[in-house]
């Protein structure tokens, strides 16, 4: 399980509009979108950690407007299309936000997937934030949030205990994201090794870390399996 469940790729333009669907499913989806303003940190190079965040989650939305595609927006987008090749559980999602021109101009290749459409819409419009939802969830959406027979019953946490969850589950996302970042340096170092030796000491390092990796993962899912509805 990746720690971010969607990657926002967006235009600068509609950053506001964007931020707003950002808030909605991480406080009412219990979604966890990874948001360049949430989480770049000042000071650091901002390309990688773009590539970082898309590298972590499990999807990627991609918002178009009334301007269209942004200039950093195509690199990630390609970057985002060559790991839905890669791994056929990796989606991306294209979404048309309400201002979006009726026959909008979608990034190359991503045309042919299903999009979400809220154009003529309020960003609130109940039954596409649903479906946005099941997008970046992977489920069909059915007839509706409250009509869709494949909807299991959902008991709301306490506060309490949901906030102990989100701040268990945001330790083990940091965790996941210092080892991402270690085993990145490991596999360019061993790219680079020439002695048998050292090849050999990276290499269990890299298992050793992915073994940890995927422990992270395993802990991360069942905490949201039990914070998602």
């Amino acid at each position: 399980m990746k720690p971010y469940t969607v990657f926002f790729s967006f235009n600068s333009e509609d950053r506001e509009a964007v931020e707003y669907l950002a808030r909605y499913l991480a406080d009412q989806a219990n979604l966890r979108p990874w948001f360049d303003q949430w989480e770049l940190i000042p000071g650091e190079p901002w390309v990688r950690n773009l590539e970082r965040g898309l590298a972590a989650s499990a999807t990627c939305a991609v918002f178009v407007g009334k301007s269209g595609e942004g200039p950093w927006q195509k690199r990630e987008v390609e970057t985002a299309l060559r790991q839905q090749v890669e791994h056929q559980d990796f989606r991306v999602i294209p979404v048309l936000l309400p201002d979006a021109p009726h026959q909008p101009t979608l990034p190359m290749f991503l045309s042919g997937n299903m999009w979400v459409d809220f154009r003529g819409k309020r960003l609130d419009d109940d039954d596409t934030l649903w479906r946005l939802e099941c997008g970046i969830r992977g489920v069909a959406p059915g007839r509706g949030r409250n009509q869709t027979s494949s909807a299991l019953p959902f008991t709301a946490l306490p506060p309490g205990k949901a906030q102990r969850l989100r701040q268990q589950l945001e330790g083990l996302q940091s965790q996941w994201n210092l080892l991402h970042e270690k085993l990145t340096r490991l596999e360019q170092q061993y790219s680079l090794e020439t002695r048998p030796e050292e090849q050999f000491r990276l290499e269990h390092l890299i298992t050793e870390n992915k073994v940890q990796q995927q422990k992270l993962e395993t802990e991360m899912e069942q905490i949201e399996a039990q914070l998602s509805p």
